[in-house]
This record gives structure tokens, C-alpha cells and sequence, in this order.
């Protein structure tokens, strides 16, 4: 009920006036990438060391060493390259346009 009349009350934030072009841009970028890096794998490596590092019991080491690992995976990201260049129940770039967010 709190959420509800929060939601009520709120009011909603400014929409940037090209919010398609930044979208069409990244995509874009994706497609026409020639980078050696699959989202696959970055996103697996993700998965696995937000598991070890940031699950139930965190520690400030542990934490830490994770920011270290996003750093690295979002370096990595700007090398990624997609195979599938269709337009349509493009998955794969679907999910690599998710994993940059």
C-alpha cells in the first residue's frame, strides 16, 4: 500500500529528447562491432563472480574485488561483437544490449 501511494504521488522523471538515438546508437555500435569479445562469456563470467563475491554473505573484501571485476568486464564489454546481424528475435543482441545495461 506504501508503494501505491508513493507511485500516486510521484511524479515522473524527464525523458531525454533522443531516448531512441541512444538506444539505435548502441545498437548500432554492437552490430558493427568487430570486437573479439562474446557477451556470452562475459555474461557467464558475471553471473559466476557476482555469485562468489556479492551472494547472501558479503564481506568489504569480497565487495571490493568485485567492483575490480566490473571494471574489467565493462572494458571488456567495448570489444563485444555480435554474429547474428538479424533484425528479428535477435537474442543474442538482445542480451548483449541488456549486459551493457
Amino acid at each position: 500500500m506504501a508503494a501505491a501511494r508513493y507511485a500516486a504521488a510521484a511524479g515522473f522523471p524527464e525523458v531525454p529528447g533522443d531516448a531512441a538515438g541512444a538506444a539505435q546508437a548502441e545498437v548500432d555500435r554492437l552490430k558493427a562491432s568487430k570486437g573479439s569479445e562474446s557477451p556470452a562469456a562475459i555474461r557467464k563470467e558475471l553471473q559466476a563472480t557476482m555469485m562468489d563475491n556479492v551472494s547472501v554473505f558479503r564481506t568489504e573484501e569480497t565487495l571490493s574485488r568485485e567492483v575490480e571485476v566490473l571494471a574489467e568486464l565493462r572494458e571488456r564489454y567495448q570489444k563485444v561483437a555480435v554474429t547474428d546481424q538479424g533484425l528479428r528475435y535477435n537474442t543474442e543482441l538482445m542480451e548483449a544490449v541488456e549486459l551493457g545495461y
